[in-house]
């Protein structure tokens, strides 16, 4: 059994899996290569949103699902199995017994004033967008060449390890 495809056009492609969380289950992803959700240009991922939410939407409506789960596995430490970004859209019903439920830890107070003192610096948002310009650049420039494992790589490794 294959992966059925539901929909797609120039930029994505739709499918209901073959390891189906539940029924219903579809997936969104890029045609184009992505592998995490910080590679995918930004009219890509908000076509990619605007198509999982009217999807959320007939799942709703076609599966009588009392809820959804849209969810992203970006990167191995995630839960991302392929080397392919992809959003999940897993219909919910009552008494499915899925659980992605967790217990969530607390952080050390030293760790959370360090993280509320870099949010606060008023240059973060724009450290941020130059980073990742910088990051999108040295792929482009390194597409065409082959890319040796680095040990603190974290791209390296996880595109190493899934493929």
């Amino acid at each position: 059994m294959t992966n059925e495809i539901i929909m797609e056009d120039n930029d994505i492609v739709v499918i209901m899996p073959q390891n189906a969380i539940s029924k219903g289950h579809i997936i969104v992803a890029p045609k184009q290569k992505y592998v995490i959700l910080e590679q995918i240009p930004d009219p890509l991922i908000q076509k990619m949103f605007q198509v999982s939410n009217k999807l959320s939407s007939v799942l709703f409506d076609t599966m009588q699902c009392q809820g959804t789960n849209i969810l992203i596995q970006n990167g191995i430490a995630a839960g991302q199995k392929n080397n392919q970004f992809s959003i999940n859209i897993i219909p919910r019903f009552d008494n499915d017994k899925i659980n992605f439920e967790w217990k969530p830890k607390q952080a050390a107070e030293t760790d959370l004033a360090e993280f509320q003192k870099r949010m606060g610096d008023t240059d973060t948002a724009e450290k941020a967008e130059k980073y990742l310009e910088d990051k999108k650049n040295k792929l482009k420039e390194k597409k065409d060449e082959e890319i040796t494992p680095d040990e603190d790589n974290y791209l390296i490794k996880s595109l190493t390890r899934t493929g």
